[in-house]
């Protein structure tokens, strides 16, 4: 009875693993969603744009942050994009460019708030892939055992049912 009470506590544990993991990037869609305009960054030749953008995977998971520098062109009012950097490892030379201290108080803070959201999410995916991992090498030693077993079985029985045939 105990094994059982373990394993829905596992199957439990992993359901929560998993629901934390999509709270974390509904937490990032939102910081991005939210973050305001971008930030202006006043360069020598020209005014640029901050703002902090998703990254997603090959199937359109997102999975993390990073910021963007874009400028937006005169006449049609596209944006061109420029460098980006990882959350944690924006330049103080860049944020030293941002028009106001308010803005720039603004940039580190959602830098910093950024750092810890995307930490936490690979942390958790982490975990679930250690997990899978671990699933994944019992299953195939297991499988293995239990494949040498039938076969060992099944030859057993045809030469029982040869001995009984003669």
């Amino acid at each position: 009875m105990e094994y059982r009470r373990n394993a829905i506590n596992v199957t439990e544990k992993y359901a929560l693993l998993e629901q934390l993991i999509k709270e974390s990037t509904a937490a990032i869609e939102y910081f991005v969603n939210h973050q305001g305009p971008g930030t202006r960054a006043l360069y020598a030749k020209s005014i640029v744009y901050l703002c902090l953008v998703k990254q997603k995977d090959p199937q359109g998971v997102c999975y993390g942050l990073r910021w963007a520098k874009y400028k937006i062109a005169d006449e049609t009012g596209r944006r061109t994009w420029y460098s980006g950097w990882k959350v944690g490892k924006l330049p103080p030379s860049v944020v030293k460019k941002i028009d106001t201290p308010e803005n720039q108080a603004w940039v580190r803070f959602l830098d910093r708030q950024a750092n810890k959201l995307v930490s936490v999410r690979k942390d958790l995916t982490t975990k679930k892939k250690r997990i899978l991992g671990t699933l994944q090498v019992i299953t195939d030693a297991y499988r293995d055992r239990v494949d040498e077993i039938m076969e060992e079985t099944e030859a057993a029985q045809q030469e029982r049912t040869q001995a009984a045939s003669q």
